[in-house]
């Protein structure tokens, strides 16, 4: 069993402000949410694409990321740190057949013993798979440099028919980095843009049948509420293979969900997607501006009474009740900034970055752990059970005030921990 033992420059169990608040924090300190606490230590995400030299089968690009945190380190010789490791895709047929398979083993060196726990810096690695349309299991798998296995994860797939005679798009990648002319990107594995470095772009290919027609590309973003905020149509002549690239930063500033919708139209062929993809970073300005999403994550810390009152009033009045609402609760109303306020949306951010579900599209604020985090703040000790297989992994995080701890376990193995015990 591995301890991890945090601690914190927030003490966050002192005290609540006002009668229906229910976040927890102690006014005297107010900082940003420490950067190594709770992050998913192992992500990954498949993408699927045409094999343009084998039309008959379907690419399937297979990225992973990791952290230091993850991996086993030993003091070597040359007085730094070193730690092995080896990655295994695995993919079965209906009779769990192995049918492909691909390893790779990587070295990570760091010079202190303190970045052998840095959960910022991640490495990347990605396998490629060329198989025939259809669905497939596979299996992913991560060993140190023991052969001990550190991740099992488990799951279906499904690859496209890209077959020439077949109007068909590739998965929409939303990117930290892209470049159009080499058609490389860095994936945000997690649909959730929350760094504010990131290029914030979506890549996709499309591949129409041989045609002398024009082929029209509409796509637009949409936000929670189905509000359109671009809105374009591309005019394109057809190609074996037309590559999309579209820069988003310049269209979108505030914090939310988003929809990307796509139909790409050829003589009376069409193809569709939608995708979900949130932004995190923010001004913490910003955040309030999108009031719709700011009272329903006031509902994490605030009586249901109130947020339905919020909710079932006009929109000037929401504002109004809205703003009431922390200024009540403001422990330094003679100054310009609520730190309380501050505190709250710095949690949800911090929720978002760590402790997002990319497969279910579901952000960090939504999450159980996120939940938690954002009411009492970061815990005194956070217990994390290894992984091993066939096992839960399971976090216990301890607050000490409330003489209270919760127990979250990640049954699936893939990320997802659900609040299981209060005790």
């Amino acid at each position: 069993m591995r301890k991890i033992i945090l601690v914190f420059l927030i003490l966050t169990t002192a005290g609540i402000y006002g009668p229906s608040a229910q976040m927890r924090t102690q006014p005297s300190s107010f900082t940003a949410m420490p950067e190594n606490f709770g992050k998913e230590l192992f992500v990954y995400r498949i993408y699927n694409f045409a094999d343009l030299s084998e039309r008959s089968k379907s690419v399937a690009q297979v990225h992973i990321s990791l952290v230091n945190d993850l991996l086993n380190f030993i003091k070597t010789d040359a007085d730094d740190f070193r730690a092995i490791y080896t990655l295994e895709a695995i993919v079965y047929n209906d009779n769990h057949e192995s049918i492909a398979y691909q390893t790779l083993t990587d070295t990570l060196r760091v010079p202190y013993y303190s970045e052998t726990n840095d959960r910022n810096k991640i490495k990347r690695n990605m396998f490629l798979f060329s198989l025939p349309p259809g669905k497939y299991d596979y299996r992913i798998q991560l060993f140190d440099g023991e052969n001990q296995v550190l991740v099992q994860q488990d799951a279906k797939m499904e690859l496209a028919d890209f077959a020439p005679e077949h109007l068909q798009m590739s998965d929409v990648v939303f990117a930290d980095q892209l470049n159009c002319r080499t058609q490389q990107f860095t994936p945000n594995l997690r649909n959730n843009f929350f760094d504010e470095n990131s290029e914030f772009a979506v890549f996709f290919e499309i591949y129409p049948p041989p045609s002398n027609d024009s082929l029209f590309i509409d796509y637009s973003v949409t936000d929670a509420t189905g509000t359109r905020l671009l809105e374009e149509r591309k005019k394109k002549h057809s190609l074996s293979k037309m590559v999309f690239c579209l820069p988003l930063r310049d269209h979108l500033n505030q914090p939310g969900e988003y929809f990307f919708n796509v139909a790409v139209r050829l003589e009376n062929r069409v193809v569709k997607s939608q995708q979900k993809f949130t932004i995190s970073w923010g001004n913490l300005s910003l955040k309030g501006e999108n009031l719709a999403l700011a009272i329903e994550q006031l509902n994490l810390i605030a009586k249901g009474d109130f947020v339905r009152q919020l909710r079932a009033a006009e929109e000037e009045e929401q504002w109004r009740l809205y703003d009431a609402f922390w200024k009540e609760r403001d422990p330094t109303p003679a100054t310009d900034k609520n730190e309380l306020k501050d505190v709250f949306f710095e949690r949800i951010d911090f929720a978002n970055r760590n402790f997002t579900e990319p497969r279910r599209g579901r952000e960090g604020w939504r999450t159980d752990r996120g939940r938690v985090f954002i009411r009492n703040g970061p815990p005194d000790e956070i217990e994390k059970m290894p992984t091993e297989p066939n096992m839960p992994t399971a976090e216990i995080w301890y607050y000490r005030k409330l003489n209270r701890r919760y127990i979250f376990s990640d049954s699936q193995g893939i990320g997802e921990y659900r609040l299981v015990k209060v005790e």
